[in-house]
């Protein structure tokens, strides 16, 4: 597509050469009184079409300058949506490699499962289920946070769950609108919800609701309430 600017410096180009050439073959039905004292003819012609033609170039040498300002503009505005595109596809890679992160810790947690008939070393979420279920089942306050922590296992999920939070604040920072990264942070409460949280909307879905405990009157079920604590905290960062 051809632009205005260029379309009318064009023509006004052809004006001006036309009415350069033809102007001085317009002098013979002009009055030519005084033109003689001036000197030669083609002097006269010369002064009489000069200011003609440095008003053309002038106002040749704008345009052009108005098109050099925007050309310059386009080339910035290109730069700077790809510099926003390598950010953006820089941001994809940190997400990944964090994902990445909290995948593999929530797989390595390992808890040895024993019971009357042989033992068993479970991985993931059977592990992350049976140590708690077992942990509550020990001899052991789960209200008491000193005493979970001294517990490998308590302070190995901890670290999970802070993993997911990073991973959180890091899609928030970044962006709340790129489909990729939303894309991680969907896949993140997936992996929360049916792998490390508590049954609770699986249960309120075949009315089985989870009794508040005696002590503290959270329904945190075998859950400590130091894990429980910072699960509710992550449910609160779902969209």
């Amino acid at each position: 597509m051809e632009n205005n600017l260029d379309k009318n410096a064009k023509w006004l180009l052809i004006f001006g050469v036309v009415f350069t050439f033809l102007f001085p073959l317009l002098l013979p039905i002009l009055d030519k009184t005084g033109i003689g004292s001036y000197g030669v003819v083609g002097d006269a012609i010369g002064g009489i079409t000069n200011p003609i033609s440095q008003l053309i170039g002038s106002i040749l040498l704008y345009l052009a300058l108005k098109a050099q300002l925007s050309a310059n503009t386009i080339v910035q505005n290109q730069i700077e949506q790809d510099n926003q595109k390598e950010q953006e596809q820089h941001n994809i890679e940190q997400i990944q490699v964090f994902y990445s992160f909290f995948q593999d810790t929530f797989k390595n947690f390992s808890y040895e499962f024993s019971n009357e008939d042989r033992k068993q070393l479970l991985y993931g979420r059977r592990a992350i289920k049976c140590f708690l279920n077992d942990l509550e089942q020990m001899k052991v306050d789960i209200h008491s946070t000193d005493d979970v922590l001294m517990y490998d296992g308590v302070r190995e999920l901890l670290s999970i769950l802070k993993s997911a939070e990073e991973l959180f604040n890091r899609i928030d920072t970044i962006s709340s609108k790129s489909q990729h990264i939303l894309f991680y942070r969907t896949l993140l409460q997936h992996e929360l919800l049916f792998n490390i949280f508590p049954y609770q909307d699986l249960d309120d879905d075949i009315n089985i609701k989870t009794g508040k405990c005696t002590i503290c009157a959270e329904a945190h079920s075998y859950y400590p309430p130091v894990i429980f604590e910072k699960i509710k905290f992550l449910e609160s960062k779902f969209i």
